[in-house]
């Protein structure tokens, strides 16, 4: 069990790790994170700051916008302040990564699953015109809805 606002208790279903892609700065990063608790009844998906914080990374927050910074001073995601004083962040699942070569401070990962591209989008939306697509992900309109460029 965890208690929420108001001391709202919900039952946790498991404990586990996710591993997550992100694209910032015309980059794309691997995270991994662990312990991560499996509650179905929650509406968002959480990260902890304070975890995030005590791994020896950190973040930014300034004018609605969060950054999350890794331990070696690299922006990994940029979050963008919604409702109820959330931050949402655009990741994707990957499935698993092999780190390829490190050079200097940086990391570089393959991942075997990239966002999905236009054409598979297309189809997913019922065929929907590539400009509709287009005004849609603009506009940020669909949670999830990220392109492999």
């Amino acid at each position: 069990m965890v208690t929420g606002i108001g001391g709202t208790k919900v039952v946790v279903k498991g404990r586990g790790t996710i591993n997550l892609i992100s694209k910032c700065e015309g980059c794309t990063h691997a995270l991994q994170l662990q312990h991560v608790l499996h509650i179905p009844t929650n509406k968002n998906h959480l990260i902890s700051l304070g975890k995030w914080d005590s791994t020896g990374n950190s973040y930014q927050s300034n004018q609605r916008i969060l950054k999350l910074i890794t331990k070696r001073g690299i922006t990994i995601a940029v979050a963008k302040k919604v409702e109820n004083n959330l931050y949402k962040i655009q990741v994707g699942v990957r499935e698993k990564a092999t780190k390829l070569h490190t050079q200097d401070k940086y990391e570089m990962f393959a991942t075997t699953m990239p966002f999905p591209s236009w054409e598979t989008w297309h189809k997913r939306f019922g065929h929907v015109s590539y400009s509709g697509l287009q005004k849609l992900w603009e506009k940020n309109l669909v949670y999830g809805f990220n392109v492999n460029t």
